[in-house]
């Protein structure tokens, strides 16, 4: 049922601008953070970092069935 899960967005906060470039993207309604910063160890080259917050919870439970797999 729709009204069993809710789901939250939320842009995370920008990170040090002397340290990084960012920028955010929307993505289907998703808030997406996007950094490139410079590493010089162990080797030195850009590294580019995509990350988005987000959080599910079951609301009510009488109105869904929760499955889950073992790893």
């Amino acid at each position: 049922h729709r009204w069993a899960v809710a789901g939250a967005t939320r842009p995370l906060p920008p990170p040090d601008a002397k340290v990084v470039d960012y920028t955010y993207i929307d993505f289907m309604g998703v808030p997406v953070r996007i950094t490139v910063g410079y590493n010089q160890y162990p080797k030195q080259g850009y590294i580019v970092t995509v990350d988005a917050g987000y959080g599910l919870k079951v609301v009510r439970d009488n109105m869904c069935q929760l499955f889950t797999i073992a790893e």
